[in-house]
């Protein structure tokens, strides 16, 4: 479907998200809701947990996104993550040190992503199928703990010792 651009429209949504209105050929409304970067003085100081992963072959990408999408929300359930995203690489348009899902985690603060792996250790079933379903399609991934930058503390390296 075309929309047509002469009568697009944006309003807030929420804080994060946008509604953008349109009219159809035949005449219709449609709408489509898209995030949106936040003014710099609303930043949050989140803490990011990046994933790149790579499914095995035989593993079916939907039925990983399924599987993702049910362990994040059962975390964000419980409090342990603040939001999450998955992304796949487009048109395999990368170099080779990138993978092809790009799972964004992200936390308030150190404690809540503590927490996480609090719930992760908990000899629950319900924990122990949740995560198994994501992991046993994974065959290889690449992850790293990001914060905003430049942040509040400001410092490069930290040691208590």
């Amino acid at each position: 479907m075309e929309l047509r651009v002469a009568l697009a429209r944006c309003r807030p949504v929420s804080s994060r998200q946008i509604l953008i209105v349109g009219c159809l050929p035949n005449g219709q409304l449609s709408g489509a809701s898209c995030r949106r970067s936040l003014p710099h003085a609303e930043k949050r100081h989140m803490n990011l947990y990046h994933c790149q992963i790579d499914i095995h072959h035989a593993a079916k990408a939907l039925a990983f996104a399924e599987a993702v999408e049910q362990w994040m929300e059962y975390l964000k359930g419980r409090d342990a993550i603040k939001s999450w995203r998955l992304l796949r690489r487009k048109l395999n348009l990368a170099s080779d040190n990138h993978r092809d899902f790009l799972l964004e985690v992200e936390f308030e603060n150190l404690g809540q992503l503590d927490q996480a792996f609090r719930i992760l250790g908990e000899h629950d079933e319900e924990v122990k199928r949740l995560y198994a379903n994501v992991n046993a399609l994974i065959s290889d991934n690449d992850l790293g703990l990001y914060r905003p930058f430049p942040d509040p503390e400001r410092a490069e390296r930290m040691a208590l010792i």
